[in-house]
């Protein structure tokens, strides 16, 4: 079982609440600890909306407690009267996500076991303050302890993908050239990409929020986003390959360009030997894409130019020139993935 830092923030945060709770004299700091447990998000900034949510919620609930308590306490019509008028009112300012802490607050002040008016203005402004508490240390301790950093968590994430976007290339050739049957690894190298992708897409969309707030980080969103935007696109053009292999191209179609495939398949391979080096920005510049990206184009040319074409089945000619396509572009952006 694995334990994350949020859990252990938010272990961290209950105890410096209640800790605080007691410098300050609250006795039972039940609203403190709730409002620590649900303000504590993945990110900084969503723990502040929901921090500030909660406020919203927490006021108004405690607020419309106080006036109806005044007016008739304890009354189930006046009390299902309080509700409406809080989550209309939450709804009109368009703080619905405040309405359940609103509700509970409302129910707690209005029909506490409270007898005079100065005992009601006193819990009422007790749990707001014990709520205001437990968010501003949320909000603190998610800031100040183990702060959020996904910008090296989409980098490597985006890292990670890169290599198996090219083990994917190869993969695929391999199966081209008939070198390899087995489509159940090809299958598995397609779904690994696909969940590489969604992690760190999902890690993106976090950057984003802390970069609001400009929080902790090396890298900026438009670095990644760049990057992602590629691996997206290169994921497509091999998911083109590899709908190409399930329809299968006859092996005479093959023979057009059996050699020159052979000889990106090698070209590729030794750049595969150093498959660690080629998103290592010290290296990266000694490798070139270029060569093999002018070899697809030329051998895409001479399949059209082809003084036998006529005699091959179109359908045979059109899955051909498609894999050869999509392998140029698939590289031509592997090429354009920028350095870190």
């Amino acid at each position: 079982m694995k334990i994350g830092l949020r859990v252990i923030k938010t272990g961290i945060a209950v105890f410096v609440s209640i800790l605080f709770g007691n410098l300050l004299g609250i006795e039972y700091p039940f609203y403190t600890v709730i409002a620590v447990v649900i303000v504590m998000q993945p990110t900084v900034v969503d723990s502040w909306k929901f921090g500030m949510n909660r406020m919203m919620g927490t006021t108004a609930g405690a607020v419309l407690g106080v006036i109806l308590a005044l007016v008739l306490p304890h009354n189930p019509v006046v009390a299902a009267l309080g509700f409406i008028i809080l989550i209309s009112f939450m709804n009109w300012i368009k703080k619905g996500e405040s309405i359940s802490i609103g509700a509970v607050v409302f129910a707690s002040v209005y029909l506490s076991e409270v007898l005079s008016t100065q005992e009601h203005i006193l819990y009422a402004g007790a749990r707001l303050f014990e709520t205001f508490l437990g968010i501003i240390v949320a909000v603190a301790v998610n800031y100040l302890v183990f702060p959020p950093n996904y910008d090296k968590k989409v980098i490597m994430e985006s890292r990670k993908t890169s290599k198996d976007l090219w083990k994917y290339n190869l993969i695929l050739i391999d199966f081209f050239l008939q070198e390899e049957q087995r489509y159940a690894a090809l299958d598995e190298q397609e779904k690994q990409v696909l969940k590489e992708l969604e992690i760190s897409e999902k890690f993106l969309e976090l950057q984003r929020k802390e970069e609001e707030i400009k929080l902790h980080g090396e890298f900026r969103t438009r670095d990644t986003v760049i990057t992602l935007r590629l691996e997206r696109e290169i994921y497509q053009h091999l998911q083109s390959m590899h709908q190409v292999m399930d329809r299968g191209i006859k092996k005479e179609t093959l023979e057009l360009v059996r050699l020159d495939m052979q000889l990106v398949r090698e070209m590729l391979g030794n750049i595969h030997n150093m498959e660690e080096q080629i998103l290592n920005r010290n290296i990266r510049e000694t490798i070139d894409l270029d060569p093999i990206i002018e070899k697809l184009r030329e051998m895409k040319k001479n399949v059209k130019n082809h003084e036998d074409l006529n005699r091959f089945p179109t359908d045979e000619m059109i899955k051909l020139l498609v894999f050869i396509y999509n392998l140029e572009q698939s590289l031509s952006k592997i090429n354009l993935i920028p350095d870190y």
